[in-house]
Formats: C-alpha cells, sequence, structure tokens
C-alpha cells in the first residue's frame, strides 16, 4: 500500500460569480485551481483569475482527511447545493471519476448534448460541440482528404517504414498442413 501523501481539503471561491467548489490536493494549494468538471469549465469561462481559496487544511492521517472530507461534504450538501459545482462528494482519498453519476446529473448532460455533435479542431487542438446541421454544412470539419490533413509523401513513406518494420501477428507460430480446396 501506498503511504499517505500529506493533502490539503480546501473551499474555493470564484469571487466573480460566487460559485464554490470542495476538493482536495497534495498540490501547493495557493496555486491549484482545482479539478472539477464543472468548477473547470466554470474557471475557464469567467477567468481563472478570479478563484480565491476561503479555506483550506492540510491533512497528514488518512481516515482525518476521509472523516473531515465526508463530514464537510454532507454537512454543506455539496453535490446538491446551488452554490457548489461539485458533482460527487469529496472523499479525501482522490482518484476521481470512480464515483456513479446521479440520474439528475446524466439526464442533464444528456439533454445539453441533445443534437450535437464534437469536433476536434486539429489546427488549434480544441474540442467543441456544435449542432449536427452546423457540422454537416461544414464539409470541411468532416473530410478526410490528405489536404485537410496536410499529409506529404515523407509522412507516407515514414509511416509505411513503420508498418514494415512491426513483426508479424503470426510470428513464430506453427500451422498444420492446409489441404488445397481446389486443385
Amino acid at each position: 500500500m501506498k503511504p499517505f501523501k500529506p493533502t490539503y481539503l480546501y473551499i474555493k471561491q470564484h469571487s466573480k460569480t460566487g460559485k464554490l467548489y470542495f476538493g482536495k490536493t497534495t498540490q501547493n494549494v495557493l496555486y491549484y485551481k482545482g479539478s472539477g468538471l464543472y468548477w473547470k469549465n466554470h474557471i475557464n469561462k469567467y477567468g481563472r483569475e478570479f478563484v480565491v481559496n476561503l479555506w483550506f487544511c492540510l491533512y497528514y492521517d488518512k481516515d482525518d482527511c476521509t472523516k473531515a472530507a465526508l463530514l464537510l461534504s454532507q454537512t454543506m450538501n455539496i453535490v446538491k447545493s446551488k452554490s457548489f459545482l461539485n458533482q460527487t462528494i469529496e472523499t479525501g482519498l482522490g482518484g476521481g471519476g470512480h464515483y456513479k453519476r446521479t440520474n439528475a446529473i446524466k439526464a442533464k448532460s444528456s439533454k445539453k448534448m441533445k443534437g450535437k455533435i464534437v469536433v476536434l479542431e486539429l489546427s488549434s487542438n480544441l474540442t467543441k460541440s456544435i449542432s449536427s446541421d452546423e457540422y454537416y454544412s461544414n464539409s470541411h470539419l468532416y473530410s478526410t482528404s490528405s489536404k485537410r490533413w496536410n499529409i506529404t509523401s515523407e509522412t507516407r513513406s515514414k509511416w509505411r517504414n513503420a508498418v514494415k518494420s512491426r513483426p508479424g501477428n503470426n510470428l513464430g507460430k506453427k500451422f498444420p498442413n492446409r489441404k488445397k480446396l481446389h486443385s
């Protein structure tokens, strides 16, 4: 079992919108902005410079950290509260993403993404969602031509050589003699 790293529990606030986030980190809490999905989207939209620390506490014991995180999560009702942007209760153990999303959160996400297609813009490495009508009206978004991808002949030859140098899937396997079906 890995030793427990000293862990901060914290409450951050976006001073412009008043929204809160309760979380944990082993990083420097003064510079760490938070990692929840809704929280990160919120601070990216309204400005990272407006994030302030309302409260934080450093824990050296795993059990103490877990107890405090659960107590604060339940006392402040962070998942159902309109003030907090947490999707799950904080346990202080980390690992994020292993909690089941509630049906309400799933329905909200589904409703938000209905009729939208996620597109990865290669030039800027940004993902954005657009309506399916917009997607199909802009043929350059789903074009597979080599012009779109700027694939040079040099790149193609590198790919061919890389594939040729790989061992085959059946390398070293022995097969029984097979009878010819047609003579």
